[in-house]
């Protein structure tokens, strides 16, 4: 099966377009990845981008990527521009990773872009708008679109364990999502990188965790 027969199978209509067909959509760090012809050089500029925004916070994934990745796409979806990362995995298969383009300042009014930690904006504004495997649209981070509060669920671990709920559940947002019943949380009243809550729905919360180790563990375990 080829790439897009394989990104077609979890999304209707993907097409792989060009950096013409793009633009005035990229910033310039990612127009210089698709400006390139060969893998290789998409693949460095690409690992350059990581390490130049997000060196310090994600260092065992770009390990990983710098290892790992053969090639980058561009692709259109009704979600919108998104860069495909094209992964060999340790039996020799391909999996693909997405991220969206940088994030826009119209879609930051629609956030709570303010609040946030500066690492984090610095993720979002210059490396991706979210980074997730592919196929599930899961382990990874999400995009500030399905970024949402903890208060618009209906938690049932909180009754079953009867769990003591030490931060707001109004100001605390979910920014990582294994889609297997793990959470990376921020708390918007007491942010900040060492006091993420890692939630789970069927067992207790840890607190207090640095929020880029536990992305970086987690994305790295999905990528095994």
């Amino acid at each position: 099966m080829d790439k897009l027969d394989f990104l077609n199978k979890y999304r209707d209509n993907v097409e792989l377009v060009s950096i013409n067909d793009v633009d005035s959509f990229i910033t310039n760090e990612w127009k210089n990845v698709f400006k390139e012809e060969t893998q290789n050089k998409r693949v460095k500029n690409t690992i350059s981008i990581w390490k130049k925004h997000c060196e310090k916070e994600l260092r065992n994934t770009i390990n990983y990527l710098s290892e790992h990745l053969i090639d980058v796409s561009l692709i259109k979806t009704s979600y919108g521009i998104s860069v495909i990362y094209e992964l060999i995995m340790m039996d020799g298969s391909i999996d693909y990773y997405e991220g969206l383009l940088p994030i826009h300042d119209y879609e930051k009014e629609l956030f709570i872009w303010n609040s946030i930690p500066e690492s984090l904006k610095s993720f979002y504004s210059f490396v991706h708008n979210g980074f997730y495997y592919y196929a599930s649209q899961n382990m990874g981070i999400l995009p500030v679109q399905k970024v949402t509060c903890m208060n618009d669920y209906d938690w049932g671990i909180i009754e079953d364990l009867k769990l003591d709920i030490l931060f707001s559940m109004k100001s605390t947002y979910i920014f990582f999502e294994t889609g297997m019943g793990g959470y990376v949380l921020l708390d918007m009243q007491n942010y900040g990188d060492e006091n993420s809550i890692v939630w789970f729905s069927r067992k207790k919360p840890i607190y207090n965790k640095n929020f880029w180790d536990i992305v970086d563990e987690w994305l790295v375990m999905g990528f095994n």
